[in-house]
């Protein structure tokens, strides 16, 4: 188990660094990065995550069992790093469980990739049925980032 919590923490820092960086197009497509201020550590932290933009908000999906996020909780001023450029941007968890449903879907639906990491197939309907669903939100939640206007 500590292993794979290495090789993931390392696999996280390679990814952040290519989308942090000019070479940020080779994986920007549905990839974003979330820097956020440590509410345990005090210090800045960042992760790359999958994600949809859906009106004015992107969607994330996020393992409910990393502790990361209960930086979040109640919501969080953070700056995410989205196709080369960065934004601030307040991040909370979703807590609607329609939102979170439908949300869940418009994800795997548009990043092939994360039907592959959840091992999920929604098949030709492209969409996972109630039972599958709610076996993904045991394990996984779902964060709304809304980019902040920017200050002149």
């Amino acid at each position: 188990m500590a292993r794979s919590k290495i090789f993931g923490n390392l696999i996280n820092s390679f990814v952040n660094t290519i989308l942090n960086s000019p070479l940020h197009g080779l994986m920007s497509e549905h990839s974003l990065a979330v820097h956020y201020m440590s509410r345990e550590s005090g210090k800045e932290a960042s992760f790359p995550a999958y994600f949809y933009q859906h009106r004015n908000a992107f969607y994330i999906l996020v393992e409910k069992k990393e502790e990361w996020w209960r930086s979040l909780k109640g919501g969080a001023l953070v700056k995410v790093t989205i196709k080369g450029n960065d934004h601030r941007a307040w991040a909370e968890a979703v807590h609607d469980e329609t939102e979170l449903k439908e949300m869940l879907g418009r994800l795997l639906k548009s990043i092939p990739e994360l039907q592959t990491e959840l091992d999920v197939h929604p098949g030709d309907s492209s969409a996972l049925d109630e039972k599958e669903q709610q076996i993904i939100l045991q394990y996984y939640s779902i964060i709304k980032i809304q980019i902040q206007a920017e200050q002149a």
